[in-house]
């Protein structure tokens, strides 16, 4: 490990569908955090004319193609989530190019600054095994019939959608054996707030004995 890689801690936040990771990674930018999205690198990767968008048609075929070309994520997410073989596929498509991207983010962060923390949210690191790559692990957690309410009101998806991709992840409490810091978001956005800045103050000292 070189001295300037000491200076940074590099931060994995997880969480299962609707536990409020999102929000989690918005508070921690807003303290100070590098944050790194995944959810909206694999949408920057599936465009037309982008990396996973061919291989993805050549997958599934051009029945799961809007009028205009596009990917229509509806019918895509009703196929990729009715399996775990055709999640597989997917996740074998879009996980290592979001994986490449994530690093050159967090590798540019690192060329430009003097230190800090960057935290990189993705809703399966634990599950692909990515979680290694980082020096501690976050979990959101959140019991799940407020997930399912959440995920209902927010994103306007049925039950249905929520039961299927929720089961193509690991349980919750299995989840909780990976993490370093578990965050209970179980009530108002405020204590969310509260919490995750609670954790990016533990995390500073975490960054503070890792240069010491």
């Amino acid at each position: 490990m070189t001295d300037k890689n000491l200076k940074f801690l590099k931060v994995g936040l997880t969480g299962s569908i609707g536990s409020g990771k999102s929000e989690a990674r918005k508070i921690f930018a807003s303290i100070g955090a590098y944050t790194i999205d995944a959810d909206l690198i694999a949408r920057e990767l599936t465009p037309p004319g982008e990396a996973a968008y061919e291989k993805i048609v050549a997958v599934w075929g051009k029945g799961i193609l809007a009028a205009d070309g596009t990917l229509d994520r509806k019918k895509l997410g009703d196929i990729v989530f009715s399996s775990g073989e055709e999640t597989q596929k997917m996740n074998a498509i879009l996980h290592p190019l979001i994986i490449h991207r994530e690093n050159e983010l967090a590798a540019d962060f690192i060329a430009k600054s003097d230190g800090g923390i960057i935290v990189t949210e993705a809703a399966l690191m634990i599950e692909t095994g990515s979680w290694k790559r980082f020096d501690k692990i976050v979990l959101v957690c959140c019991p799940e019939a407020i997930r399912k309410s959440r995920i209902e009101n927010s994103r306007n998806l049925d039950s249905g959608m929520f039961e299927l991709i929720s089961g193509s992840q690991m349980p919750e409490e299995e989840k909780r054996k990976y993490a370093d810091y578990i965050i209970e978001n179980d009530d108002s956005l405020d204590d969310l707030k509260m919490k995750t800045e609670r954790i990016y103050y533990k995390l500073v000292n975490e960054l503070k004995r890792k240069k010491a």
